[in-house]
């Protein structure tokens, strides 16, 4: 039995041992830094007024910038501009009535809610308005926040926020001079000079993307030394770390479409700044059109994106919003061919109608900084004739507690818990220790049937030899087999999980389950070598802070040392396709229904 002292140890060891050099150092600089803003706040404020010039000069652009329309309208559990007319502001489903007094820190709700507060966001949904109040209360939140949150007031000058807050007031500030009170533009100026000296170089990743996109757009704004500086900072980071972050396929790098979705509304922003100014934007026109394809590919049925790893509607904007400002932006014509079967990034597309199926076999994220992995391997989502039918879990909260642990973990995906442990070990809020990569993982289309195969080792416990392999086989538009092949060095004891969407009841009936739509769809489920299966209540977190109660079916199977398990899904239901019977002879996979017999081709051969 291991001691909780040396698992303690081990699970930091775990998780510190990948991080980069560079990491290191600046976490300590990071760390002296806060000790002396939280002991010296008086002192840094001061130096900070000291560099900050008394006369502020700045650069109109010739006519206004096509900035991307960041306008969620009370969708997802976000804001309206009504109803910030009236003090109240929602974000991540939760509401707060300030009337005429906002409180820019809120203990009560999470620090993620303050955060969003501080980012401005809203003020773009403001301006639609097109009102005469709208405008007086954009002048007030501008005078006070300046007002309640000296420097270096927390969350106020928290770096990621400061980045998004100063992008924010620099775009309302391009095309509307008239907010750009000497005040407004003093404290902003300030903010820059602030961020310059507290870049995110400790976590890296979406966090440095976003510090140097706000750096880059002080660099454009203002007028003088500073500025330029900022300017050529901000590139020279930037350009390193999009050749990093933007995979070959074009995907980001942290795997999740949410953060690829972000990351690509603050690049057209910059594309159109830069565009506006005569600034060279040769180097991001090539992964920004890389990154629109991958967008087009991933796109659901509905319109949606993924829920892989940490994802959630309403905080970056759908697919198709981004790609139609994309198209203003950068002259692209949306594509109208695409393959069946689709490798995006290690994230696999397999699609032919009625039936869409993304499957995530991509690793667990960037090494140094997994922060938003789930233990999610080869899970997968599910669309028949246009409707979801099997979900990720989605995610609810970033707060460091047992939902986010819950949300992250195995068997809030539809993929295999073996012998209780998670394939990954994920913790505290944004921590991942001994990862199992899928060492295999690749998706083909092979005329009459689209099938994907991935296989990885669990690192959790090396010492149980667990293998894990799925195989998922698609024949459109008749049926799709899920198969998962286990090996371990001795006892086998398997739990896989599969949630439905919303609107979907399962009935159980002999030996199967017949999921039935609000709509009036119905699709058969058959389970296949299970010692038995069962249907729970379950939750669908599509939004932050957003519970919606839907069905999950477990799957339980046992063995030793070898063992196959999976289940069947049939969409034209009515016609009984019992036996199913499915056998592997090396580089073979055999499914045997009721008048039909089908053969996949696989890369590997069996366990």
């Amino acid at each position: 039995m291991v001691e909780p002292g040396a698992f303690k140890l081990s699970l930091y060891w775990n998780t510190l041992k990948w991080q980069k050099p560079e990491q290191w150092l600046h976490r300590c600089r990071h760390t002296a830094q806060n000790l002396i803003y939280k002991t010296f706040p008086g002192a840094v404020k001061s130096i900070l007024i000291q560099r900050t010039p008394k006369k502020v000069q700045f650069d109109q652009p010739d006519k206004k910038i096509d900035w991307f329309p960041k306008r969620p309208r009370g969708k997802h559990g976000m804001y309206r501009g009504e109803d910030i007319l009236q003090g109240r502001f929602t974000f991540l489903n939760r509401t707060k009535e300030f009337g005429s007094r906002v409180n820019w820190r809120n203990p009560e709700h999470t620090y993620l809610w303050d955060f969003n507060l501080h980012y401005f966001e809203y003020l773009d949904e403001l301006l639609s308005l097109d009102k005469r109040c709208s405008k007086d209360t954009i002048k007030e939140l501008l005078g006070a926040w300046i007002d309640n949150n000296p420097c270096p007031a927390w969350p106020a000058w928290h770096p990621y926020p400061l980045s998004l807050r100063t992008t924010n007031w620099v775009k309302l500030l391009a095309n509307h001079p008239e907010f750009a009170g000497r005040e407004e533009l003093r404290s902003l100026y300030s903010q820059f000079l602030f961020l310059e000296w507290n870049l995110e170089k400790h976590l890296l990743a979406n966090h440095l993307l976003e510090n140097s996109r706000a750096l880059l757009f002080g660099g454009l704004f203002f007028q003088g030394s500073d500025a330029k500086r900022w300017l050529k900072t901000a590139k020279s980071i930037m350009q390193r770390e999009l050749r990093e972050q933007i995979l070959e396929g074009g995907g980001h790098f942290e795997r999740s479409p949410m953060y690829h979705c972000l990351a690509l509304e603050g690049l057209l922003d910059v594309y159109a700044y830069l565009s506006s100014t005569g600034g060279d934007t040769g180097w991001l026109y090539g992964p920004l059109e890389k990154m629109c394809s991958w967008l087009e590919d991933i796109r659901c049925p509905d319109g949606r994106f993924p829920l892989f790893n940490d994802a959630a509607m309403g905080i970056s904007s759908y697919p198709e919003e981004i790609l139609d400002h994309a198209g203003k932006i950068l002259g692209r014509k949306p594509r109208s061919q695409f393959d069946r079967a689709r490798d995006c990034d290690q994230l696999f597309i397999l699609e032919e109608n009625p039936v869409f199926c993304a499957v995530d076999g991509a690793p667990i994220g960037p090494d140094y900084n997994p922060g938003h992995a789930h233990s999610d391997n080869f899970t997968y989502e599910l669309y028949v004739r246009g409707k979801p039918l099997v979900i990720d879990g989605g995610t609810f909260s970033y707060d460091n507690d047992s939902q986010r642990f819950a949300f992250r973990s195995t068997a809030a995906h539809n993929t295999v818990i073996i012998n209780g442990l998670e394939q990954s070990e994920v913790w505290a809020g944004f921590r991942v220790g001994r990862r199992s990569n899928p060492e295999q993982a690749k998706a083909e289309d092979s005329g009459q049937l689209l099938f994907f195969q991935g296989r990885y080792r669990n690192q959790v416990k090396p010492s149980q030899g667990i293998v894990h392999e799925r195989i998922i086989v698609i024949k459109p538009p008749e049926w799709m087999l899920v198969w998962d092949t286990i090996q371990a060095r001795g006892d086998i004891e398997a739990c896989s999980f599969c949630r439905f969407a919303p609107g979907w009841m399962v009935h159980e009936e002999k030996n199967l389950c017949l999921l039935r739509h609000d709509s009036g769809d119905q699709v058969v489920l058959y389970p296949l070598l299970t010692d038995s299966y069962f249907l729970r209540d379950s939750v669908y977190a599509p939004e932050f802070g957003r519970k919606i109660p839907v069905q999950q079916l477990l799957f339980a199977a046992s063995g030793s040392l070898y063992l196959e398990t999976g289940y069947f899904f049939h969409f034209q239901a009515g016609a009984d396709i019992r036996p199913i019977n499915i056998s592997r002879r090396d580089r073979l996979l055999e499914i045997s229904l009721t008048g039909s017999t089908n053969i996949v081709h696989l890369d590997q051969a069996g366990l």
